[in-house]
């Protein structure tokens, strides 16, 4: 087997480690962003690792860079960065709409509460709708899978009259036990 087929052969076993893994993160609202931004921490500190040092040298972010692909810059930003100020600012879509719901002032009430809205706007009244609340906040999201989404974690309701209303501010797909991510991170 030649080294081509071997990274080929390596990549496929690691696909098939990381799926179970990447639903645990989809199902607790970490985002591919916030992955990839992990996955680079996680390259950099395995390539600082002893198996990769130089005799007598220590590893330079030169030998990092080579070793995993990413730019100097970018190892330097990895290694000596005491927080991502990113992470922060990269929420989720779902998140995100939330956000909006209970914060842009087309979406607010009377004392900042969240509007109740259609899923669609009606051409003769000027009031907001799910549809465009998605469309201001979460990019190009589909609508209705956006609702189904909202729907299906409990943080909006639908009322008889069609209207849409959120119910929390927190977005949390499934909870998670503490103790079992812990464990998880050692096994």
């Amino acid at each position: 087997m030649g080294p081509e087929q071997l990274r080929e052969q390596l990549k496929t076993a690691y696909r098939r480690l990381l799926n179970p893994l990447i639903q645990i993160l989809i199902r607790n609202g970490v985002t591919a962003m916030e992955t990839c931004e992990l996955v680079r921490k996680v390259f950099v500190d395995a390539a600082t690792a002893g198996e990769f040092a130089l005799s007598g040298r220590r590893t330079s972010d030169t030998r990092i860079a080579i070793l995993t692909g990413l730019s100097r810059k970018e190892v330097y930003r990895l290694r000596h960065e005491k927080s991502n100020p990113k992470e922060g600012a990269n929420l989720s879509r779902v998140m995100r709409v939330v956000a909006g719901w209970n914060q842009d002032p087309d979406f607010t009430g009377p004392y900042g509460l969240p509007l109740a809205v259609p899923f669609e706007a009606d051409p003769d009244v000027s009031a907001p709708s799910f549809t465009e609340l998605v469309r201001r906040h979460s990019g190009d999201m589909a609508p209705r899978a956006m609702l189904d989404e909202l729907l299906r974690t409990g943080l909006a309701v639908m009322d008889d009259q069609g209207l849409i209303q959120n119910t929390g501010r927190t977005y949390i797909p499934t909870k998670l036990d503490p103790a079992a991510i812990e464990r998880l991170g050692r096994v």
